[in-house]
């Protein structure tokens, strides 16, 4: 059995631009959100030959 360590990381970029028109009343609309950057890490433990813990972190747009 291996007390076996690992991570993984990431990092997403995202952006939007969209116009739009409501049906029912005509109004008109737009949002321009520039570049987001979104990092992610991932850690693992193996505890048992059968166990393992994980932790993970995020960040998230609300």
């Amino acid at each position: 059995m291996s007390n076996a360590f690992s991570y993984k990381a990431g990092l997403r970029a995202e952006s939007s631009s969209y116009d739009g028109k409501l049906l029912n009343t005509g109004a008109k609309f737009s949002n321009n959100y520039p570049v987001s950057l979104f990092p992610s890490i991932f850690l693992s433990k193996n505890l048992t030959k059968t166990d393992q813990i994980q932790l993970s972190v995020t960040r998230r747009f609300q």
